[in-house]
């Protein structure tokens, strides 16, 4: 199966300069296959360019990396006295958990993304 990112590219994403690696090629390849069903699921007809789709699944990769490795994400760091604080998973927020969720969001103009990412359960009123 051919993706369309690579695991150079999606490392370029997901570290900080001057960090060492984070994660293996093996490990950076199974987001990009999960991110590239995905893509290839839900946006194959969409109409969306190549390129978009490229951008999609490289940070839809990156937003799997970030829920495995940084709990949810990093949001916020502190240089002095080194301090980092990451999201907690509390919430069901499907692709605006982590900072490249969000990004794919907007990236994906179709929103078949956001909204296969959404599952609250339905609602259920009773009558008494």
């Amino acid at each position: 199966m051919a993706y369309r990112v690579t695991p150079s590219e999606l490392r370029k994403v997901i570290e900080l300069p001057g960090e060492t690696d984070q994660a293996t090629e093996a490990t950076l390849d199974s987001f990009i296959e999960t991110a590239n069903l995905l893509v290839n699921e839900l946006l194959v007809d969409s109409g969306l360019s190549d390129d978009r789709k490229k951008l999609i699944e490289k940070y839809l990769a990156a937003h799997f990396f970030s829920l495995s490795t940084e709990q949810g994400g990093l949001v916020k760091e502190q240089v002095g006295d080194a301090s980092r604080s990451y999201n907690m998973m509390t919430k069901n927020l499907g692709l605006n958990f982590t900072r490249f969720g969000q990004q794919v969001l907007v990236f994906d103009t179709t929103g078949k993304l956001g909204a296969a990412g959404s599952s609250r359960p339905p609602a259920m009123f009773q009558v008494v």
